[in-house]
């Protein structure tokens, strides 16, 4: 919950660099999560910083070529580890 509210609020923040729907171009979201504690070693920092970096960004793909298959019932996200960072 704490991701998406931070990235919520960049985009508000931010919505004057958001491209024009229909414009190919997006506004490109990077959440970043990292430990703070002091240290190094192998275990779960108890203290971390989000940072959500934003930028706009052009088409990637012209649209004939950007036709691909996602299953849909594979997570791709890391919400679970992060949840267990915090």
């Amino acid at each position: 919950e704490m991701i998406v509210d931070a990235c919520v609020e960049v985009v508000k923040r931010n919505e004057r660099f958001i491209p024009p729907y229909g414009t190919g171009a997006s506004l490109y979201l990077r959440p970043v999560m990292f430990g703070t504690t002091v240290g190094l070693g192998v275990k779960p920092a108890k203290d971390a910083l989000l940072i959500v970096y934003c930028s706009p960004v052009g088409a990637y793909f012209n649209r004939e070529s950007s036709r691909f298959w996602s299953p849909s019932t594979v997570n791709r996200t890391a919400l679970l580890h992060v949840e267990r960072a915090m």
